[in-house]
């Protein structure tokens, strides 16, 4: 799993990188995710396409959040 969420491999099982990195949106506490991965991976990974995915529609609506506070408080360098 830890070299699927690096991107070193595309699938694990049924799994991509995304449907694992949403199934832990959905199914363990934020501090959970943020103790396992780099929040600069979480911001990465916190995608459009991620957030729609997630159920009910209140959990995309804190993920819409939690993504527009990552890019404020961590802006793409360049």
């Amino acid at each position: 799993m830890e070299k699927l969420l690096d991107g070193k491999i595309d699938k694990a099982g049924h799994y991509t990188r995304e449907k694992l990195f949403a199934k832990m949106l959905i199914s363990l506490p934020w501090f959970t995710i943020i103790q396992l991965l780099p929040v600069a991976k979480v911001k990465e990974m916190l995608t459009n396409e991620v957030i729609a995915v997630l159920w009910p529609k209140s959990v995309q609506k804190q993920y819409e959040y939690i993504r527009k506070r990552l890019q404020e408080a961590l802006p793409d360098s360049g």
